[in-house]
Order: C-alpha cells, then structure tokens, then sequence
C-alpha cells in the first residue's frame, strides 16, 4: 500500500538543457510516426508536461505544475472502495 501525505520535497532535473529541449522535439517528431487517432489523443496532454519540464529546467518553476504532479485519491469507505493515482505523471 502506498501513503503520500508530505509531498514531494524536491525534484532535481538532470542533464543539459539541451537535453531537455531535444527530448520535448524528439517527443513532438514522434507524433508523426503515429496512429492519427492516438496522437491526437495523447500530443495535447504531454507536449504542455515537457514543456512544463523545459521551463522548469531553465529556472522558471510552475508551482502548481509540480504540485499536481500526482495525487492519490479514493473512492469513498466500505467495501469496493479503493485508491487511485492522479495527476500529470500518468500521462507518461
């Protein structure tokens, strides 16, 4: 089981900038390799997330970005209850 009550207190991004640039572009080129109907589906969703990770690299923290990195949720008590992870690291 797992409990996330303090957060995470921080997140070191490794490599170069460059780095982070290329994979974001790398990322983008991968669309076109793919089902139309699945890109259009995913790009939307993880283009914004590495760039997110590109702004953050080169000194411009979104906060709330970092803090909705995950969430655990439930679905309420009583039997067939359970909990669930939230948040934009699903997206990977």
């Amino acid at each position: 089981m797992l409990w996330y009550t303090r957060g995470i207190p921080n997140v070191s991004l490794l490599g170069t900038e460059q780095d982070w640039v290329s994979l974001r572009a790398r990322a983008e080129g991968l669309g076109s390799l793919m089902v139309p109907d699945i890109r259009d589906q995913w790009m939307p969703y993880l283009l914004p997330v590495l760039d997110e990770l590109v702004n953050s690299y080169r000194g411009k923290v979104n906060h709330s970005f970092w803090q909705s990195m995950v969430k655990i949720r439930d679905t309420g008590g009583g039997s067939g209850s359970y909990s669930f992870i939230s948040g934009w690291i699903q997206i990977f």
